[in-house]
């Protein structure tokens, strides 16, 4: 609860997760195509606020470009 999950793309297709603005593992390499974005919810009730533009992204990437954990 209160957490904020973000989800990295990058151009040559790695997927990364962000937790709470801390880098994670990438999950997919090399992924194309068309991505479609999914929420899953464990129970009855539960909300999410989705944020698809603006409103900020708790993730930043380091000035050299490259992405490294936190």
């Amino acid at each position: 609860m209160g957490d904020v999950v973000g989800c990295l793309v990058s151009e040559k297709g790695d997927v990364n997760f962000t937790k709470n603005g801390v880098l994670l593992d990438v999950v997919a390499e090399g992924v194309t195509g068309k991505l479609i974005p999914a929420v899953g919810m464990q129970s009855v009730g539960a909300k999410a606020k989705i944020n698809f533009g603006p409103g900020g992204f708790q993730y930043k990437r380091s000035k050299d470009g490259k992405d490294e954990k936190s």
